[in-house]
């Protein structure tokens, strides 16, 4: 099956919505030349997190399903520790009610 998908910062984005039945397989991706600056080894990208975990398949589903149901409004948040999230939590509870 081919499906559609933008590179973005060392991200695939399919351009259709597409739920996939294993969360890790083995894909075939052709890449134009013209993207591809020759003489550098490509790396693969490091995300660390505050866990610095790798997410469980599990974890990975999740947060695709919720990608897919908040659609454009989906941010990612990159290195935010729980504290911090629970201070955006707050002030977004204060703003909301006033306190």
């Amino acid at each position: 099956m081919q499906l559609h998908a933008i590179y973005h910062n060392g991200c695939l984005e399919f351009t259709t919505p597409v739920r996939f039945a294993q969360a890790r397989f083995a894909v075939t991706v052709e890449i134009p030349e013209a993207a591809i600056i020759e003489g550098l080894v490509p790396v693969q990208p490091s995300v660390v997190t505050a866990a610095s975990a790798q997410p469980t398949a599990a974890g990975a589903a999740l947060t695709e399903e919720i990608r897919q149901i908040l659609g454009p409004y989906y941010r990612s948040r990159p290195g935010v520790t729980v504290a911090q999230d629970k201070a955006a939590y707050h002030a977004e509870l204060e703003e909301k009610h006033g306190r």
